[in-house]
């Protein structure tokens, strides 16, 4: 059996969450989701979550207890996806930077909101080598070529 993936935020699932959930149901990954304004069920630090995938999920929902857990799985292997957006990070209530899993994250979060909407296409230049995220490709854009 595959390892359980509990998939906290985005929206209830007809809304935007129903993206991702579309992929994970598409190539058969069991997962659990929670909406945003739900606290997480107990089930969702259980042995078998081998994922955890926070994406605009407020850091208030998950209590001191639960978060001690899900930083024991995480140190204890299981994967953790944090994915950017209105309550990721700092942002808009994500307010992670108070919590200890902004010591597992391999990034500084700001103590205030830094978020930046642009309106257009934004390019992320690699200026570091790094251990993190374990060596995923990272290539520059093409030359002279129209995005």
């Amino acid at each position: 059996m595959r390892p359980r993936i509990a998939y906290l935020g985005d929206s209830p699932l007809p809304g935007p969450a129903s993206y991702l959930a579309g992929i994970m149901t598409h190539y058969g990954l069991p997962f659990l989701h929670v909406p945003p304004e739900a606290p997480p069920p107990e089930e969702a630090f259980a042995e078998g979550v081998g994922l955890y995938i926070l994406s605009d999920y407020p850091s208030v929902r998950i209590p001191a207890d639960s978060m001690r857990r899900l930083c024991e799985r995480v140190r204890d292997g299981a994967g953790l996806l944090m994915l950017g957006g209105w309550e990721s990070y700092h942002g808009l209530g994500g307010d992670y930077d108070a919590t200890p899993l902004a010591e597992l994250l391999p990034v500084v979060i700001s103590s205030r909101d830094d978020r930046r909407n642009w309106p257009q296409l934004i390019l992320v230049r690699k200026r570091l080598e790094h251990s993190h995220p374990g060596g995923a490709p990272v290539r520059p854009p093409p030359r002279n070529r129209r995005l």
